[in-house]
């Protein structure tokens, strides 16, 4: 899978267009969710930059929010199934084709 990632802090243009292994699910309470569309937001070019606040350890896939089709779910999630159209909160991760997140984070 395609992901957009920072490698190192620095200027936009810097970010890497890479193959990366797609997620995989590792608690009962994870969804996967195959990204159709990725928020872009001014928090995102302050992160990657090094000027936000939060400043994840390198390298890191940025991108806040999600929307997309649900391709995996874990044994505790009850709420949504495969096939579902939903939107994530992902606080990171966003920038690419499958993310793997909680369920708690997911509409």
């Amino acid at each position: 899978m395609k992901s957009i990632v920072c490698e190192n802090y620095g200027p936009i243009n810097n970010l890497k267009y890479k193959e990366m292994k797609p997620p995989i699910l590792s608690d009962n309470d994870d969804v996967i969710i195959k990204v159709q569309s990725c928020g872009v937001n001014f928090p995102d070019g302050l992160l990657v930059q090094g000027k936000y606040q939060h400043k994840p350890q390198t390298p890191f896939i940025p991108g806040m929010e999600v929307s997309g089709v649900i391709s995996s779910l874990g044994s505790n999630v009850n709420e949504f199934s495969i096939g579902d159209k939903v939107a994530a909160l992902t606080q990171l991760g966003g920038y690419t084709e499958m993310v793997k997140i909680t369920k708690e984070s997911v509409y």
